[in-house]
């Protein structure tokens, strides 16, 4: 038995960005991966000289034989797709903070965010999966920002008062943090997966994320091998991506790179 089904067996907790993740890994409250609405401004973007992409790789995603249809599920928090808005709110937090230093310029410079699985899936093992691939449409200063611009329905749908792995605080709750530096577990869902100090961390560092153009790839079947980084031209950067794709590792900020210089490798891709 491997290391990762061993975690979900016994449901140990694992870490993200904002401390112990208590129900990361757990499939009993996973979801199949949305596809998403597409992305349509890809390709136009790939041709500007200002935008960027940033990869992570995602712990919490794991290839799951679940009905009649495996695929890809997501354990955790970290990144919620319900609803057609996905979200990026308690996890990599100091890459949200970068992003958001940016985030009156993201119409001239567009931002891309790229998460990568390290699950086999059933596809060829060599290659790493690209799990998410979205634009940053927002970058929020805080909870009640990003509160405030989704719509009711978005907002129920990732409510950490009525689903376990919600990644958004409603306004009561943030002011109850701000007042008494804690909220109580019973003010959360049964089981939430940051109810236990982790939601302190979001609460006080987090710079949620929104995208509305996005596309994720189920089947494990969209990805990249460490072949790929012939495709680039600048030789340091070609080496930068090489040792990303060789060895799932965590990057605090992400990788970085611009849009253009993985324009061959991109257009691969359904958008």
């Amino acid at each position: 038995m491997s290391v990762k089904e061993q975690c979900v067996k016994r449901k140990i907790r694992s870490r993200c960005d904002s401390g112990a993740c208590a129900r990361l890994g757990n499939v009993d409250d996973s979801y199949r991966l949305p596809r998403g609405p597409g992305l349509r401004s890809l390709y136009k973007d790939m041709c500007s000289s200002e935008a960027q992409i940033r990869f992570y790789y995602i712990d919490s995603v794991k290839w799951v034989k679940k009905g009649r249809s495996p695929g890809l599920c997501q354990t955790g928090c970290g990144l919620n797709l319900m609803s057609k808005y996905a979200t990026l709110c308690t996890c990599k937090l100091k890459m949200l903070r970068v992003i958001h230093k940016g985030h009156e310029q993201l119409d001239e410079r567009p931002v891309y965010v790229a998460a990568l699985g390290d699950t086999k899936g059933r596809k060829d093992p060599r290659t790493t999966p690209v799990v998410f691939l979205g634009k940053v449409e927002k970058s929020f200063d805080c909870f009640l920002a990003v509160w405030k611009y989704l719509p009711q329905s978005v907002r129920r749908a990732k409510d950490v008062r009525r689903h376990r792995l919600g990644d958004l605080y409603p306004p009561i709750l943030v002011r109850v943090f701000e007042k008494f530096g804690r909220i109580s577990k019973d003010r959360f869902v049964q089981n939430f997966s940051h109810a236990k100090d982790s939601y302190k961390n979001d609460l006080r560092e987090s710079k949620p994320v929104v995208f509305k153009e996005w596309q994720t790839y189920p089947e494990a079947d969209v990805g990249f091998t460490t072949k790929d980084s012939r495709s680039i031209a600048l030789p340091r950067k070609a080496k930068s991506f090489k040792t990303m794709i060789a060895v799932p590792r965590p990057s605090v900020y992400g990788w970085k790179y611009k849009l253009r210089e993985l324009r061959s490798l991109l257009e691969r891709f359904p958008a």
